[in-house]
């Protein structure tokens, strides 16, 4: 077991379709203590709006757009 740091890393998904979907959505609350995910970025706006819901992080639809906001 990997030792639990001070402050969770902050990371965006970037994209939200099918794996993240089926694969990253339902391991995202076992790495809590390491991750913080505080956005998810997928063109595609009800993909992004869905998985950032289910996720409690913040939908980007433009990449540009993540960076931009230096979250």
């Amino acid at each position: 077991m990997l030792p639990i740091p001070e402050k969770p890393v902050r990371m965006a998904l970037i994209g939200a379709g099918h794996r993240s979907h089926t694969i990253y959505q339902p391991i995202f609350e076992d790495l809590k203590p390491w991750i913080d995910l505080i956005a998810v970025c997928d063109p595609i706006r009800e993909h992004a709006d869905d998985l950032a819901g289910s996720l409690g992080a913040r939908a980007y639809y433009d990449v540009h757009a993540l960076v931009a906001s230096e979250e």
